[in-house]
């Protein structure tokens, strides 16, 4: 099986291969944080920070299970196995409100919609981002 030639670092002048000690993979990361966009263009504005609070405090209204732990959902919200911690009964605090389908961007209708999200605390967003990752990834 052949070998892949090595690729120069991207950084102008250097004269490492990739990945360079001295730049690491930071100009990779700068590239594609400029591509991805702002949270706001992404759909994460202050509608979204106000909808946010509001979706916690209705799910302490309407007496839900879990409220405001990780794997708390709405009750018109499917199941999901995206919360470690509930399926351990683990007590950690939900700092996220997670789609539970990804939304594609501010005008996705999925975007505000309560059937589609849950509590998660960062570590159980993080691993459900990490799978959705990767199997994107299996896709193309």
């Amino acid at each position: 099986m052949p070998s892949r030639p090595a690729k120069a670092c991207r950084v102008m002048g250097c004269a490492a291969l990739d990945p360079c000690p001295l730049h690491g993979r930071a100009v990779e990361r700068a590239a594609y944080e400029r591509l991805r966009g702002s949270a706001a263009s992404l759909g994460y504005d202050r509608t979204w920070r106000d909808f946010r609070q509001w979706y916690f405090g209705e799910l302490y209204r309407l007496k839900v299970a879990r409220a405001g732990l990780c794997g708390c959902r709405h009750p018109s919200a499917p199941p999901t196995r995206d919360s470690v911690c509930a399926r351990d009964q683990r007590p950690d605090l939900a700092t996220v409100v997670d789609h539970i389908i990804p939304i594609t961007g501010r005008d996705d209708p999925r975007r505000l919609d309560v059937t589609n999200l849950q509590g998660l605390c960062d570590r159980c967003h993080n691993q459900k981002r990490q799978r959705e990752a990767v199997s994107a990834q299996r896709r193309r």
